[in-house]
């Protein structure tokens, strides 16, 4: 829970350089709307409507599994064990004050309850506001590909350059974003790769060593799906961002080399250095990122299977 507090904590400081990102991207009066940009729209929507019913659906599952609905059970083993267990609390608490009467333990479920859904949620509706930048900047590039290919595709040598140089100016501001970008998310993706290993590992021990504990395979399961959901995401950003230099190539170019070689020149060099959601010093969001991640919980789990030896 704290991981999640500070992931969307992080993410609040620099809301003012998400703002500016989205008002960017939703600015269409110097380059125009991209084509299609409102069927994507509408389909990325709709998709999270689904992502926010799952992420509500995860958090009442992980809910559902936890001691909140064992009271009964934690009774018996206090009884039995002697133990001085809070019982009906969604955790175990350890205060330095007595909350086992009415109604402070009501209260103090109730906070975590409502914890549970606040962090869990929002945590959750900031990793697919991660997915939905992307998709919105992958709409931005096939209209910049879009403009490449038509500029070189025109007979009149002047209309050529002028379609084309506008491309160019499309191109240049478009990559001024990626600043924006990980202003915006580095820092929350950093605490999430940072602490995403020792979340799963500790929770996949847990799940294997503690009977009927269900909530920590929810919590493995929820947090490896947001790694792979921005891991993935920022993947496919730099392979959209590849597919510029590959359009034009793959276009007629040659035929238009006299009068446009060095610029083509010039622009298919700078394509080669793609944008990039990073993880501030942790490195570049891909698919690398997800097996290492994945690589350094195993080895939290097989340290903690060998120290409980």
């Amino acid at each position: 829970m704290l991981t999640g507090y500070s992931f969307f904590v992080l993410f609040s400081f620099n809301i003012k350089s998400a703002a500016k990102l989205f008002i960017l991207l939703s600015d269409f009066n110097k380059f125009g709307k991209p084509p299609k940009f409102d069927e994507r729209n509408e389909q990325l929507n709709r998709f999270s409507r689904y992502h926010y019913i799952y992420i509500n659906l995860a958090s009442f599952a992980f809910l559902s599994v936890t001691n909140i609905f064992k009271s009964h059970q934690c009774i018996k083993e206090n009884q039995e064990y002697n133990f001085n267990e809070v019982c009906g609390l969604i955790t175990n608490a350890w205060l330095p004050f007595d909350i086992d009467y009415f109604p402070l333990k009501q209260i103090y479920a109730t906070l975590q309850v409502f914890s549970i859904f606040y962090v869990y949620v929002t945590a959750g509706t900031v990793t697919w506001l991660v997915v939905e930048v992307v998709e919105h900047i992958s709409v931005r590039i096939d209209h910049i590909k879009h403009l490449f290919t038509s500029a070189l595709k025109e007979k009149d040598p002047e209309e050529m350059k002028r379609n084309f140089r506008f491309a160019v100016q499309y191109h240049s501001w478009f990559l001024e974003l990626e600043d924006e970008l990980n202003k915006s998310f580095s820092i929350p993706m950093f605490s999430m790769m940072l602490l995403g290993a020792p979340i799963l590992g500790c929770a996949a021990f847990g799940y294997m060593e503690v009977t009927g504990a269900n909530s920590l395979l929810v919590i493995c399961l929820s947090w490896f799906n947001a790694l792979a959901l921005v891991s993935f995401g920022g993947q496919r950003l730099i392979n959209e961002n590849l597919t510029i230099a590959e359009e034009i190539y793959n276009s007629k170019w040659v035929d238009v080399a006299p009068i446009l070689g060095k610029d083509i020149i010039i622009i298919l060099t700078r394509c080669q250095k793609p944008m990039k959601l990073r993880a501030a010093a942790f490195g570049v969001m891909n698919h690398a990122m997800i097996v290492s991640v994945s690589r350094a919980a195993y080895s939290y789990l097989n340290i903690l299977r060998a120290s409980s030896k």
